[in-house]
């Protein structure tokens, strides 16, 4: 039997990279603690200070430990830390969903600036059970679709997450927030004379471009056309790049 580690927040944790273990600067871990400290209300009772709390929750989303594993390492149970868990999760989805937010105003501008140095102008961001087995990817695990938009500095400002991998992307992109209001209100969302670009999988709309189709018969502008759009493109990939750096 592996003992519990004591005092592991107070004694190891300083001598961690916070950016390395828990996926997060200093700065980025006080400002999680700084707003879910006047809310934080411990539901479960056990008496665990906030900030033994929040780490432990990072460590378990960004490190492929077991909860046993972690349990020790900050002397809990695996049940208190499953608690602590889904309460920290509905906390940072409730008063932390500001942080991936469309950009508007100001962000918009400087969104599109990028872009516009990418060579592709007038461009605003970029995309990404009943049937159990519908969610059993080619590796023969469980897996879901993510949809991901960014902004050309690689900033997730829209996320859809939960329908099944077998989806095609634009079936998935279809039910997210900003396919329906692509088809209901399109302006609300993207400015008249800008668009949001996408690569072929993506359904052409009056607000969404994506490439031409290659078929073997491009001209030289549509060729031209494509290599520009997908060099703009290309951040989206920069983007999940990151997060999957920052996950595994």
């Amino acid at each position: 039997m592996v003992p519990k580690i004591m005092n592991f927040v107070e004694d190891f944790v300083p001598l961690y990279s916070l950016r390395g273990h828990f996926r997060l600067s200093k700065e980025q871990v006080e400002d999680v603690i700084t707003t879910l400290g006047p809310v934080y209300m411990n539901l479960q009772q056990t008496k665990l200070p906030l900030i033994n709390s929040v780490l432990a929750c990072l460590w378990t989303l960004a490190n492929q430990e077991s909860y046993l594993g972690v349990a020790d390492r900050f002397n809990m149970s695996k049940s208190t830390l499953a608690k602590h868990l889904h309460e920290f999760c509905c906390y940072v989805n409730t008063y932390m969903a500001h942080h991936i937010s469309w950009p508007r105003g100001q962000r918009l501008e400087m969104s599109k600036l990028g872009f516009d140095a990418a060579g592709f102008p007038n461009t605003d961001v970029q995309p990404h059970c009943d049937n159990p087995l519908a969610y059993l990817n080619r590796k023969q695990f469980y897996s879901v679709n993510l949809t991901g938009f960014c902004d050309s500095q690689r900033r997730f400002c829209h996320i859809s997450v939960g329908h099944p991998w077998s989806w095609h992307d634009a079936r998935a992109f279809r039910f997210t927030e900003v396919g329906r209001l692509l088809e209901e209100s399109p302006h609300s969302l993207v400015p008249q004379g800008m668009h949001i670009i996408g690569d072929s999988a993506y359904p052409l709309l009056p607000q969404l471009m994506r490439p031409y189709r290659d078929n073997g018969h491009l001209s030289v502008r549509q060729k031209q056309f494509n290599r520009k759009l997908n060099t703009a493109r290309v951040v989206i990939e920069h983007a999940f790049g990151i997060l999957k750096c920052n996950i595994f």
